[in-house]
């Protein structure tokens, strides 16, 4: 029972409601691929090249989203504007297509603008890939002392990294802000590396860089994003599965191109001096664009921000958000180029539907997968026990007789001359060993250590030390 008694919620009353009033998700996923131009496109293309179209498109949705410039948000349906920075992971065995799959997605996108494409090691090399320092011109105040000031290194970024495990190995240094500035990066919020030298201090103003990040996993390896669920790590990812389609491979490539053109959006992008001016000074700001949406998204981020929502999905609804903005803007309607339509949100709420049921199937096989390699483990620690408990009860049993001096029939103590019972072989020697007694003696016997004496007039085996 709940608080007060009331009934617990049920699973489907926690989970998040992504739907607008009147609409319901796609039949099924041929429904989807077929719903527009463009998802249909990423979908022929990736069986074309055998990979599996639902990695392609998380890791299209990335590339898209470091090439929109940092100028066009979504409104501040609760709390500030918010970036379309994107993350995605792509989830396979080992050599199951999740770094092919970004490839793929760099054939559909291949220009981004120039943006910064690099596997950052510290939350430091984050910060590096859109600010640097430049010296100060030599006519202006401080410059003729050799001294730098901030600049943009560029607006845009993509994070690629192949294996989530690197994200994770870096994340765990002592002292290691990767993880951290990665959170910050995806909120867009303000970027910075203090330091006590002013040389070497980087800082990256809130709202002046994109960023996108593709990263590939392990079913067994999700766990690296997925134990920081406290940080807010898994939450601010798309998944998608990257394993090879049911659909036959090898079928050609769609006709004509992708029909997105990011060039369009180096005109809707601030400028070098801009950026500089903002990176320099905070009271100068970078002209927003704000998209416009559906009207019922408001009323479904309020509804949403009073259901008892698990962790994991706390940015669930905000990632439907900045996904049906993402398609929206990839649509590149004439006249309506910042226009988030319906169908453009039912499109999102179904991606993310899908990463959802993505991340929930692989943390359950995880977790499967982790309670059999303990069971494994557990196992082999009890037959390793057990062997080492072999060979210590057989040396105990040798120096007990040896104790005892029952080394032939002739002389054994015990049964008359014969030898010595198991049970007072049992009874002498440790606890730790008597459980594997019986076993050690037969081995002893037929290892041709041990002498076994049957007596006549009982069922009784004594056991004597063979000279």
């Amino acid at each position: 029972m709940g608080k007060n008694g009331t009934p617990p919620m049920s699973v489907a009353e926690t989970a998040p409601r992504l739907l607008l009033p009147g609409m319901t998700h796609y039949g099924d996923d041929s429904e989807f691929w077929a719903s527009s131009p463009r998802l249909k496109y990423i979908h022929d293309y990736a069986l074309a090249r055998g990979m599996n179209p639902w990695a392609v498109l998380a890791a299209t949705l990335c590339r898209a989203a470091a090439c929109i410039p940092p100028t066009i948000k979504t409104p501040a349906f609760r709390g500030a504007q918010s970036p379309l920075n994107m993350y995605a992971v792509t989830v396979a065995p080992s050599g199951g297509g999740k770094t092919m799959a970004r490839k793929v997605a760099g054939e559909i996108i291949p220009d981004m603008l120039n943006a910064t494409i690099a596997e950052p090691a510290s939350g430091e090399g984050v910060i590096a890939m859109f600010a640097m320092r430049v010296p100060l011109p030599a006519k202006e105040a401080g410059g003729a002392r050799g001294r730098t000031v901030l600049a943009c290194r560029n607006m845009r970024a993509f994070v690629a990294i192949d294996e989530i495990t690197k994200l994770g190995a870096l994340s765990s240094r002592q002292g290691s802000t990767l993880t951290g500035t990665l959170l910050t990066a995806w909120s867009g919020g303000d970027l910075s590396n203090w330091t006590a030298s002013e040389e070497k201090r980087l800082s990256v103003p809130d709202g002046a860089y994109s960023i996108g990040m593709c990263a590939g996993s392990q079913l067994a390896k999700l766990g690296v994003i997925v134990s920081k669920e406290d940080e807010g790590l898994p939450q601010r990812f798309l998944y998608a599965e990257a394993e090879a389609p049911a659909e036959p491979a090898g079928t050609p490539p769609p006709e004509g191109g992708f029909g997105f053109d990011v060039a369009k959006l180096r005109d809707a992008s601030p400028s070098a001096d801009q950026l500089d001016r903002v990176y320099n000074d905070s009271s100068v700001t970078l002209p927003i664009r704000e998209l416009s949406y559906p009207d019922g998204v408001k009323p479904l981020v309020e509804q949403n921000a009073e259901l008892p929502l698990k962790t994991i999905d706390a940015h669930t609804v905000l990632t439907c958000i900045r996904t049906a903005g993402i398609l929206a803007v990839m649509e590149q309607r004439d006249g309506h180029e910042y226009e988030v339509t319906r169908d453009d949100w039912k499109r999102a709420a179904y991606i993310v539907r899908h990463s959802r049921m993505v991340r929930d199937r692989c943390i359950a096989a995880g977790a499967a997968e982790r309670r059999r390699q303990r069971k494994k483990t557990m196992k082999e620690r009890a037959e390793d026990g057990e062997a080492v408990a072999t060979a210590l009860a057989g040396d105990a049993i040798i120096e007990f007789l040896k104790r005892r001096d029952v080394t032939t029939a002739a002389s054994a103590k015990g049964y008359g001359r014969y030898g010595t019972t198991s049970r007072t072989i049992r009874n002498g020697i440790s606890t730790n060993y008597r459980i594997v007694c019986g076993k050690v003696l037969d081995d002893l016997v037929l290892a041709g250590r041990l002498g076994t004496v049957a007596l006549d007039d009982r069922e009784t085996t004594l056991y004597y030390l063979k000279q």
